[in-house]
């Protein structure tokens, strides 16, 4: 009997060293999923910002838009451009779109702004990011960190418009606000971490 006993006292001893192992293992799996949730969702936003500004850029005459000057406000080809963006500014849930000028040595201006109440000015510097340095060179990019300029902080998605000889004459950037984005990113976050405390409270209660 007293070997029974014996027995069953250190099986659970066993068993209790063995539930700080298994509570340390399950939070580490949850942060490696909580990551894989956080990337996979990220994913999702960017190509959602993504298809926003190629559906826009596609409906940009790039042969059109390569020749836009600030004297160009009433012709028609420019009120027929600025109509095509601020249809994507008044329908789809952005904040800001519009069309850039890309130069030399990696400088980017203004082109055209269809906002109503304090749009850019034709030839105004922007920001040269990553992400749109990326797309003047031919490839659609999302800013990987929010940037900061006179209208707020955002998170942009650039898409490269073509002329017919397939140069790229100009870029349309779709800004997407920078607390829209991390709040998205990071509702996983908070899920995982209250799985993570409950976890530890069940622990606890059993056995602190």
């Amino acid at each position: 009997m007293e070997g029974t006993d014996t027995k069953v006292k250190t099986s659970m001893r066993n068993f209790l060293l063995a539930l700080p192992l298994l509570l340390i293992t399950n939070i580490l799996m949850g942060m490696t999923l909580m990551k894989m949730s956080k990337n996979t969702l990220r994913n999702q936003v960017e190509s959602r910002m993504l298809d926003v500004s190629k559906a826009a850029a596609a409906q940009i005459d790039g042969d059109v838009i390569k020749y836009i000057t600030a004297e160009d406000k009433e012709t028609e080809d420019y009120i027929r451009t600025l109509n095509i963006l601020r249809s994507f500014q008044d329908n789809i849930g952005l904040d800001y779109i519009y069309g850039i000028n890309p130069g030399p040595n990696d400088t980017f201006t203004f082109a055209i702004d269809p906002d109503r109440e304090d749009p850019a000015d034709f030839g105004e510097t922007l920001e040269a990011t990553d992400a749109l340095k990326t797309a003047a060179k031919g490839t659609s990019a999302v800013d990987k960190e929010p940037h900061t300029d006179e209208w707020g902080t955002f998170y942009t998605a650039y898409t490269q418009i073509f002329d017919s000889t397939e140069k790229v004459v100009g870029i349309i950037g779709v800004d997407f606000n920078a607390d829209w984005y991390d709040d998205i990113l990071n509702s996983h976050k908070a899920a995982a971490v209250i799985l993570t405390m409950i976890a530890l409270i069940i622990y606890n209660s059993r056995y602190g």
